[in-house]
């Protein structure tokens, strides 16, 4: 009897050793196969976003187009500022005349028409440079849109994203994991083909021009 135990207790031994072999080795594919299937999920993502702000101040296109657009705002700005100059002066001398009596009453009625349709020149040549310089900000708004409209279309051709975001520090968006983060290739992308697209505008020049 005392062998039969001794032999009945072996075995138990040897089962348990084997039950527990077959359990961790049957979990350990288990937890493969759940962490393959979160690596899945990561590689799959249908949403990846955009950082506005940052895109729009190391995009060369962008800025190339903002610098023209600050230089013809200057430029207006400095017409505008000569004719109003101009017109200041002339009606501080018309003033002058006035009051030392050098000209007529008649002379005098003129030259303040005269100055009063200045005046209204100025002030609608104002409003315009005002309007043609929000149509030129909107216009280059549209430029920047499109460019990295048809970028995106080319960049997800293989159709990883569903959804390409944009984001801008204070606006909707609370959080973003970082790997959904696709600005810095995007800029990068974006960048070369514009810089690809002048070196073939160059190219493309004939040596006389």
């Amino acid at each position: 009897m005392k062998n039969i135990s001794i032999i009945l207790n072996a075995i138990l031994i040897v089962a348990v050793g084997v039950l527990f072999y077959l359990h961790f080795s049957s979990s350990k594919p288990a937890e493969k196969a759940k962490s393959n299937k979160k690596v899945e999920v990561a590689e799959s993502a249908l949403v990846a976003y955009v950082n506005i702000d940052s895109l729009t101040k190391n995009y060369k296109f962008f800025e190339d187009l903002r610098e023209l657009l600050i230089q013809k705002q200057q430029n207006s700005e400095l017409s505008l500022n000569r004719k109003a100059a101009a017109y200041e002066q002339e009606a501080m001398d018309f003033q002058e005349k006035i009051q030392k009596h050098l000209i007529t009453q008649r002379q005098a009625e003129e030259m303040q028409q005269k100055l009063l349709s200045k005046q209204q020149t100025i002030l609608k040549l104002r409003e315009t440079l005002g309007m043609q310089l929000a149509q030129d900000e909107a216009a280059m708004n549209k430029q920047l849109h499109d460019s990295i409209n048809s970028f995106l279309a080319e960049y997800n051709q293989d159709g990883r994203f569903k959804l390409i975001l944009s984001i801008s520090m204070g606006q909707n968006l609370l959080y973003g994991d970082e790997s959904l983060d696709i600005t810095e290739e995007v800029i990068s992308g974006l960048n070369q083909r514009y810089q690809g697209s002048e070196v073939k505008e160059n190219t493309n020049k004939k040596p006389n021009e």
